[in-house]
């Protein structure tokens, strides 16, 4: 039987991880994509500072 505090991080802190570096690597790659298309404009018009 798994102790609690494996199972805790079998069950949460693991699968968090794991979505948080799916989640950059998506990121990373629209990112890559845009500058191989040269729209790099997209970014400047969308980004969160606006500058």
């Amino acid at each position: 039987m798994s102790t609690p505090k494996a199972r805790l991080l079998s069950h949460e802190v693991v699968p968090f991880f794991l979505s948080l570096i799916a989640l950059a690597a998506a990121a990373l790659l629209c990112d890559a994509a845009l500058h191989l298309l040269d729209i790099v404009w997209v970014g400047r018009c969308c980004a969160f500072t606006n500058t």
